[in-house]
């Protein structure tokens, strides 16, 4: 597990955010008694609620599918992200300031320092927001205002999307920020003022320009688009936050926060190529729509999307730099295992033009039709070589293959082999064997001389506990977390190795009878959450939630039974070993150390 993040800073945040209002605002929650609540599962269609929430030890668990965890866990799952960024998430819910580690830059700033910073230029750009909204609605900002109107943008929604304008002078923004009590190196730092090094003086970015907020993932602000009001202005019609400490752009979707509840909905998200369209098609009913900020559509954005839908329809320009940036787009998305579709905006029009001039039906009509990326291809191929010869149709056909061989999914991949070779009149085999010697090639170029390491560290698997001997550990457990006395007594009796070769069950059963011997026995709830922070475990998940049946009068004839029954199946299983690596080692002396082991476990057991 990363520990990057101090632990005092994950239990602050596991103390401020309490596991039923986070997960209430996923699923609704409906309360039982002893602080137990029911739900239908964010995770499986399910008809009968069998996600149970325990408000008294912050777990949950789903009895149908198995997942469970923590508050941790749940973001980790809901989100798809991992536990860095769960605490990370978290943190900006529940108001945290996340340090980091303790090295210092090249001006000596600790990573507090530095954090302390970030903060106070989220703070800033927010503050530049709010200035530029209540601007936009001031006098000098009625030519902006008129020109949203003027494209049919009511007010409503220029609030929903926090649109604003910067007002036309060299350093109303400067003088703002000053008032607030920035200082002017704070205002560089957001990008939204830029230093003249010749005179000395700041100025405005946006000076003049209608401005559209940028968040991140948390809703924060963190930079700005700003697009001018001129027609055809000599100038660059948008202008953006360049890179800074709070903005990269390669990580930014616009309007994310607004589109993420929608995306799970209707499991589908459209991709758009700037803030116009992505509003219009909001209004137009498709609240599911973002659009890449400032820069082409990365991994790390198709990542994003993946964590709220399977699905992304590319609803880019039907242009040329449109055709190329959807073919793109294609290619990073593809090895996530997503439905792809394509959407066509009839006239070549963009979902803004298209729903200024022919309303929201035209939209819902474009989406609706949207096309599987194998037909958008196909027609893009034929576009672009002659299908009538032998030549042309091998070069599409290669363009094809690059394409499928970043497909992991093996069935997937096998159904685009069997419709590319409907696309180009080749037999499926033809094409398999063909992306078999592209990928040799990759491999040879990749990998040149180099040993395989994963064939050398590879180890046989160690043999499987049978089923009854993994109940029994369970049973264990489930003694040791419900009596912290009879916790005590497991731990005089189990052989240390059994707890250290038993696997997820054995290293949880091994922390709580440390925590019965040395800690706080309370404690073994939380600590139990935080190993499946590292692996899910139905099992364990289930015992943070379920009251344990388990009676005082029955717990000494359970823990003495199943002591006994792993005690004896864990010696037999060394016995076995022992004697298998007997036979195979060729020294005497080697298989006279290993038979001393072997009276050595029996004189134990005695």
């Amino acid at each position: 597990m990363n520990r990057a993040i101090p632990d005092e800073i994950i239990e602050e945040i596991r103390s401020r955010v309490n596991i039923v209002d986070l997960l209430g605002s996923y699923v609704h929650l409906k309360r039982g008694g002893n602080g137990v609540y029911k739900a239908l599962c964010p995770f499986h269609q399910e008809k009968t609620p069998s996600f149970t929430v325990n408000e008294n030890r912050q777990s949950y668990h789903c009895f149908g599918c198995g997942k469970g965890g923590d508050v941790f866990r749940f973001v980790m799952e809901r989100e798809n992200v991992d536990f860095p960024n769960a605490v990370h998430l978290l943190a900006s819910r529940c108001g945290v300031i996340i340090p980091e580690k303790v090295t210092y830059d090249a001006g000596g700033k600790s990573g507090r320092e530095r954090a302390d910073e970030r903060e106070r230029l989220y703070r800033l750009s927010e503050e530049f927001a709010q200035f530029f909204e209540k601007s936009l609605f001031s006098p000098s900002g009625k030519r902006a205002l008129d020109y949203l109107h003027d494209r049919g943008i009511p007010d409503d929604v220029i609030r929903k999307f926090r649109i604003g304008y910067s007002p036309d002078e060299w350093d109303a923004a400067v003088k703002f920020a000053r008032s607030r009590g920035f200082s002017d190196d704070e205002m560089v730092a957001t990008g939204t003022v830029r230093r003249n090094d010749e005179r000395r003086t700041l100025y405005d970015h946006f000076k003049g320009r209608l401005t559209f907020s940028i968040w991140n993932e948390n809703g924060k602000v963190v930079g700005f688009s700003a697009r001018t009001l001129e027609k055809d202005a000599p100038v660059a019609k948008y202008v953006n936050t360049p890179e800074t400490p709070i903005f990269k752009k390669g990580n930014i979707l616009y309007a994310l926060p607004i589109a993420r509840p929608e995306m799970r909905t209707q499991n589908m998200a459209i991709l758009c190529e700037g803030q116009l369209d992505v509003i219009a098609m909001h209004r137009a009913g498709f609240q599911c729509a973002v659009a890449p900020q400032g820069t082409g559509f990365t991994v790390e954005q198709a990542r994003i999307l993946k964590r709220s839908t399977q699905k992304i329809l590319l609803g880019f320009d039907s242009d040329s730099a449109g055709q190329k940036a959807i073919l793109r787009a294609i290619e990073l998305i593809l090895p996530l295992d997503m439905e792809i579709g394509v959407i066509r905006f009839p006239g070549g029009k963009d979902p803004d033009e298209l729903f200024k001039n022919e309303g929201a039906d035209a939209i819902a009509g474009a989406v609706d039709k949207a096309e599987n990326w194998l037909d958008f291809f196909e027609r893009a191929m034929r576009a672009k070589y002659d299908f009538s010869s032998v030549n042309g149709r091998s070069q599409a056909a290669g363009e094809f293959l690059n394409l499928v061989k970043l497909v992991e999914n093996a069935m997937t991949r096998e159904l685009y082999l069997k419709r590319g070779g409907e696309m180009f009149n080749l037999s499926y085999d033809a094409m398999l064997a063909e992306l078999a010697k592209i990928n040799r090639a990759e491999e040879r170029r990749f990998s040149g001389s180099a040993v395989d390491e994963t064939k050398l560290q590879r180890q046989a698997p160690k043999p499987e506990y049978p089923a009854n001997y993994n109940k029994a550990m369970l049973l264990l457990l489930e003694a040791a977390l419900n009596f912290c006395d009879k916790a005590r007594e497991m731990a005089e009796i189990l052989p240390r190795g059994v707890l250290e070769e038993s696997g997820f069950s054995g290293k949880a059963l091994d922390m709580v009878l440390n925590e019965a011997l040395y800690g706080d026995h309370d404690n073994c709830y939380k600590l139990l959450s935080s190993m499946l922070h590292e692996e899910e475990n139905p099992e364990i998940s289930k015992l943070c939630v379920k009251d344990t049946k388990i009676s005082e009068n029955d717990v000494d004839k359970i823990m003495k039974d199943c002591i006994l029954l792993v005690k004896q199946i864990y010696k037999k299983k060394k016995q076995q070993q022992l004697t298998d690596a007997m036979r195979q080692e060729p020294s005497a002396e080697g298989r006279m150390m290993l038979l001393k082991q072997l009276i050595e476990l029996d004189k134990q057991e005695r």
